[in-house]
């Protein structure tokens, strides 16, 4: 059995220890920061997000990737490019479901929800008509639907099959404010 695990918040790689031993068995480099991990069947879901300095000197998360790896020896079995920093994978219904929020103002744009084939990486469906959703935390999904957090306390309901949207609502008491997330969990 292996245990994986990346190097940290700001980390670059991301490494396969022995179980039993605690011996590094791998270790593979990345091409950014990389996210906490999702694991299905033997198969790590890693999502990294590219560090870019702006034309005013700031630094902030200009694009990322997703990478499927063997947890036996680490070998890549896809990546996926995107426009903008990715959230925590989730792996659910034979696919991978991911957050995409541009950090820099300057690209509005670059936010959505993707699906990709959790098999072979290929895109199942990109849904980027909602605004301002909040990479972090990951979305929440269920057998039908897929659920985003998005600013100013609201939620978006998308379909599994062609993330459709179905519904948004916004979450009732005291006004979380846009700096704040909302943590979704789906209990089925």
């Amino acid at each position: 059995m292996t245990e994986a695990f990346s190097d940290g918040s700001q980390a670059h790689s991301v490494y396969g220890y022995d179980a039993a031993t605690g011996t590094l068995k791998w270790s593979v480099p990345l091409d950014g920061s990389i996210q906490p991990l999702a694991t299905l069947n033997g198969i790590l879901y890693l999502g990294v997000d590219h560090i870019q300095p702006s034309a005013s000197g700031s630094i902030y998360i200009g694009s990322g990737s997703v990478y499927a790896l063997r947890a036996s020896d680490g070998g890549e079995l896809w990546h996926y490019d995107t426009p903008a920093g990715v959230s925590i994978p989730v792996v659910a219904n034979d696919t991978v479901y991911l957050s995409l929020a541009h950090e820099d103002s300057n690209y509005p744009g670059d936010q959505a929800i993707i699906a990709l084939n959790a098999r072979n990486g290929h895109l199942r469906w990109v849904q980027s008509t909602l605004a301002d959703i909040i990479d972090q935390p990951e979305p929440a999904v269920s057998q039908q639907f897929v659920y985003v957090s998005m600013a100013g306390d609201q939620v978006a309901i998308l379909r599994i099959a062609d993330g459709k949207r179905v519904w948004t609502f916004t979450v009732g008491g005291t006004a979380a404010g846009d700096s704040e997330r909302i943590v979704l969990t789906v209990v089925e």
